[in-house]
């Protein structure tokens, strides 16, 4: 079963919406495949995500992010997935190029293409001997 959204503009919380194609397949199983393709500045508040994922330690990490605007595609399902995009967020500015992430093996495991503008790592890190940096690199790792 395929749920197809074309040309939405899917609004939700009182600052986040999604604008673009949005697909689902098998929407009746927990390991959906979800196929998006967002355009036209799509924008999520990380205040609107709590009523979703309420769990602390999931809000910690996104808060800081704040207000991000986005441009991007992402294939797949919740814990195997492949994503690219530009996104603008309270910290900075990050162009991912390639993320492709898999959370549902023993070892999950990662691997990303990112490039970052004026990006406050010391506000990420929780650390103020960092500071705004610009990097491009390519990020390979297992674990999260």
């Amino acid at each position: 079963m395929i749920f197809q959204l074309s040309n939405t503009d899917l609004k939700f919380g009182k600052n986040s919406y999604l604008r673009g194609d949005l697909a689902f397949k098998d929407v009746v199983n927990w390991r959906m495949f979800m196929d998006f393709k967002l355009n036209n500045n799509s924008r999520v508040d990380a205040v609107d995500l709590r009523q979703y994922y309420p769990e602390k330690s999931f809000n910690d990490i996104v808060q800081p992010f704040g207000v991000v605007n986005f441009t991007g595609k992402y294939a797949g399902t919740l814990d195997r997935f492949k994503l690219n995009g530009d996104f603008k967020t309270a910290m900075g500015s990050v162009n991912v190029k390639a993320l492709e992430m898999n959370l549902s093996a023993t070892v999950p495991t990662y691997i990303a293409d990112i490039k970052t503008q004026n990006f406050d790592l010391g506000k990420l890190l929780e650390d103020s001997s960092f500071s705004h940096v610009d990097l491009h690199g390519k990020i390979v790792g297992e674990r999260i």
